[in-house]
C-alpha cells in the first residue's frame, strides 16, 4: 500500500461524518415529544441509519483489512530487523520509521471506527430513557413499539474483513501480541 495516510484520512473522514449523523439523530431523539403525531418518521429514520451503517461496514471491510494486515506486516518486519544483529543501521531506521507510521495508522483508524458503536449505544440509552419517562402516558403505541425496537437493536461494529471487530480493545490485543512475539524472538536468540 503506497499511500496509507491518504487511505487512513479518507476512512477517518467518512467515519467522522457518519458519527456526526448519529450525534444529530441522538439530539433530535432527546428533543422528541411523544405526544405529537409527527414523531414516527424520526423513529423510522433510525432503521434507515442502521441500513446505511451496514452498507458502510460492508464497503470499509476490505480497506480496513488491508490497512490492518499491512500494519502488522510492517510492525513484525521492523521487529525482526530490530532484533536481528546483522541488519544495517539504514535498514533498521527505515523499518522502524515505517512501523511508526503504521502504528499511527492503526491507532487513528481504531479510535475513529470505535466511536460508531459508542454513538449507537448512546442512542439506545436515549430511547430507553424516553420509554421510562413516558411509559404511562404514551397514547401512541406505535411510537412505543419503535422505541422498544431501537432500544433492543444490535450494536454494529466496523470490521476488518469480517474477521476482527474494530474496537478500542483491539489496540491492546494488537500491541500485546507484538510485544509477546518480540519477547519470544528475543529469548530464542
Amino acid at each position: 500500500m503506497q499511500f496509507p495516510s491518504l487511505i487512513t484520512l479518507s476512512i477517518c473522514l467518512l467515519v467522522r461524518e457518519f458519527k456526526n449523523v448519529l450525534v444529530a439523530y441522538r439530539r433530535q431523539l432527546m428533543c422528541l415529544q411523544l405526544d405529537s403525531g409527527n414523531n414516527l418518521s424520526l423513529l423510522n429514520e433510525y432503521f434507515h441509519i442502521l441500513k446505511t451503517l451496514r452498507y458502510l461496514k460492508k464497503v470499509l471491510s476490505l480497506p480496513l483489512l488491508l490497512l490492518t494486515v499491512n500494519a502488522f506486516i510492517s510492525l513484525y518486519t521492523a521487529l525482526s530487523y530490530f532484533l536481528n544483529n546483522n541488519s544495517g543501521v539504514s535498514t533498521v531506521l527505515e523499518s522502524v520509521t515505517n512501523a511508526l507510521t503504521w502504528c499511527v495508522v492503526l491507532v487513528l483508524v481504531t479510535l475513529s471506527c470505535s466511536g460508531i458503536p459508542d454513538n449507537l449505544l448512546s442512542i439506545k440509552m436515549s430511547a430507553g430513557n424516553l420509554i421510562q419517562q413516558n411509559k404511562r402516558n404514551i397514547s401512541n403505541k406505535e411510537a412505543l413499539f419503535l422505541l422498544n425496537r431501537i432500544e433492543k437493536s444490535e450494536t454494529v461494529h466496523l470490521t476488518a474483513g469480517g474477521m476482527v471487530d474494530i474496537r478500542k480493545d483491539f489496540l491492546l490485543t494488537a500491541f500485546g501480541a507484538l510485544f509477546t512475539y518480540g519477547l519470544l524472538i528475543f529469548n530464542l536468540k
